[in-house]
């Protein structure tokens, strides 16, 4: 019998790419998301790319009554927990909605894991829980997250650590900045959503945005340009699906990333050529905090998970070209 998951926040850019691997190497899946941030539209692409279908729920994971009925009906053998709020800049704004959210979504979850005796979970961390390091940033550098959202993230890992006593074993999977799409270029980001950089170079180049802003270029780096570690949203796919298959036991951290650094101005001038097209910036002020680069070693999801990167910046830049060609507007219909 195939392996049960329960996969929160699978409508969203990165659940729902994980889920397309999911299915496709054979595991059964219960989604469970609000769709206050997942789409319907990426669930129902999904089931197209796979040929395969799913259980999804649509609710709260802190909803305790409708989670107990989940656990209860589709007996998961492991979580794969995505269901957070990612906005650094509406984090600092809204600490206490993300704190609630984030940290007790996750509270809910292991109440009910140990509960139910679903004793595996795999959770999207972040590189934010680092803060401005020492470059390269290894699973043991000093965790001094800079914004609320790193803190909500942190506290998510030390709440997983304390249910190991319970039985409940973790693999906290803190990426870095997550690129690409599904090549067909059926499944992506919705840059509605997004703040990150290369949604936004797309956005600007498909004419949606005048113009994309690079906060300084006057740093210490190879360009004059910050440069931080793109990371394939497939390889991050592929992160969970792994780290299920190794069934580690306690806590562990692993960093998901490429090892180096790409800078803002190699990922314009990549985005320039594959869409053969110009992309309009303008240069601000640096932001007051940001690090001039930030990469991370990847050694120890190589060694523990077997986990290597599969796919270079300029693949990713190539299929979220391609993804946002075909949906301009994201999953708007």
């Amino acid at each position: 019998m195939n392996k049960r998951i329960l996969v929160t926040g699978g409508a969203g850019y990165i659940g729902s790419i994980t889920l397309v691997e999911l299915l496709n190497n054979g595991y059964d899946v219960c989604v469970v998301d609000t769709l206050e941030r997942g789409y319907l539209q990426a669930l129902d692409r999904v089931k197209k790319i796979t040929g395969k279908d799913f259980v999804f729920e649509q609710l709260d994971v802190r909803d305790k009554g409708k989670m107990a009925k989940v656990f209860e009906n589709f007996k998961p053998e492991a979580v794969v927990h995505f269901a957070s709020y990612k906005s650094v800049g509406e984090a600092d704004r809204e600490p206490e909605k993300y704190f609630d959210n984030n940290v007790g979504g996750l509270k809910s979850l292991l109440v009910l894991m140990e509960e139910f005796g679903v004793n595996q979970l795999i959770f999207s961390s972040t590189a934010a829980v680092y803060g401005n390091g020492t470059v390269p940033i290894t699973e043991e550098s000093p965790k001094n997250p800079m914004n609320a959202y790193g803190q909500s993230k942190l506290q998510m890992e030390e709440l997983a650590n304390d249910y190991v006593n319970k039985g409940i074993s973790t693999v906290a999977l803190r990426y870095f900045n997550a690129v690409g799409a599904i090549p067909s270029g059926e499944l992506g980001e919705d840059p509605s959503r997004s703040t990150n950089l290369l949604p936004l170079v797309m956005q600007t180049l498909v004419g949606r945005r005048e113009e994309v802003l690079l906060f300084g270029n006057n740093f210490n780096t190879k360009d004059g340009s910050q440069e931080r570690d793109y990371i394939d949203v497939y390889d991050l796919a592929m992160g969970h699906l792994m780290a299920l298959e190794k069934n580690i036991k306690g806590f562990t951290a692993v960093n998901l990333s490429t090892g180096k650094s790409t800078s803002c101005l190699e990922i314009f001038k990549l985005a320039e050529e594959v869409s053969n097209k110009k992309l309009n910036y303008r240069v601000v002020d640096p932001r007051a905090g940001d690090p001039e680069v930030l990469y991370a070693s990847n050694k120890k999801a190589e060694i523990l998970l077997g986990w290597v990167p599969k796919k270079s910046v300029r693949d990713s830049i190539v299929d979220q070209w391609n993804w946002t060609e075909k949906n301009p507007d994201g999953f708007k219909v």
